[in-house]
């Protein structure tokens, strides 16, 4: 199965305005939201009228631009966004000192999108994928048995042995409590190196994701454009909901076996 997945949306106008001609046009199956920014509710609110499969995108290192947020959240990601900015490798390293920020950080989000959905998101991952942040997976912030984002896929060689061996090991912990994808990658990045028939052809027998940023004119483009149409005609594309479904089914179907 083949899951293409919007991420920002509610950002902003123009984030939301894509997202949504995309998702109208057949050429996405989810988005993922941010909340306290300028077009969140806006943004939730079209999506309830289209039924439209929506996680939450978590944030934890771009100032909200909503209004009235409280002032407790916003200096909790003040405190978690200097904590990342120390260092490319912060994100990996837990922080006893901003424990309670980063579970303000994440329920105070989860509980946002409660309000303004009405309901629970479908699926979660993060901006910037800050949300397999050591904090974040180590206190298991974020509700078990929901999909999750996993990390990017890479074959031998395109990152150094430990880097992949890390993202395996963060990848295995969050399979222990949460469902996710086979495989995952972006569609930026799909596109740079013509992987996107490989992609295809892959999705026919495991679970992918693939991450799309509907802002960036390249993206937008492509998702629009008839050979792209052509291609998502002849995958099977489905929703993080699909895949919750799915798994619920193996599971009841190990139950009966043992």
């Amino acid at each position: 199965m083949l899951i293409l997945n919007a991420d920002d949306f509610g950002r902003s106008k123009l984030h939301t305005d894509r997202i949504l001609s995309c998702f109208y046009e057949g050429r996405i199956t989810s988005a993922t939201c941010m909340v306290f920014m300028e077009d969140s509710i806006v943004a939730v609110q079209s999506a309830r009228i289209s039924n439209f499969n929506l996680g939450l995108h978590l944030n934890f290192d771009t100032p909200f631009t909503g209004y009235n947020v409280d002032p407790v959240i916003s200096e909790a990601l003040d405190r978690i966004t200097t904590h990342f900015r120390l260092g490319r490798f912060y994100s990996s390293i837990f922080s006893f000192r901003l424990r309670r920020d980063f579970r303000t950080i994440v329920t105070s989000q989860i509980e946002e999108f409660r309000k303004i959905y009405g309901k629970n998101p479908y699926h979660f991952d993060g901006h910037h994928h800050f949300h397999l942040s050591a904090n974040v997976v180590w206190d298991e912030l974020i509700p078990m048995g929901m999909p999750v984002r996993r990390n990017f896929t890479f074959k031998k060689g395109e990152k150094s042995v430990f880097n992949i061996l890390y993202r395996r090991f963060i990848d295995w912990k969050i399979s222990q409590k949460h469902i996710v994808t086979d495989y995952f990658y972006s569609l930026d990045e799909i596109l740079a190196n013509g992987k996107i028939h490989e992609i295809n052809q892959l999705s026919k027998t495991k679970n992918v994701e693939v991450m799309t940023h509907p802002v960036n004119d390249r993206e937008y483009q492509f998702l629009m454009g008839d050979d792209f149409y052509k291609l998502t005609r002849e995958a099977k594309c489905g929703t993080f909901n699909d895949l919750h479904e799915e798994n619920q089914k193996n599971l009841i179907k190990k139950q009966l076996v043992f």
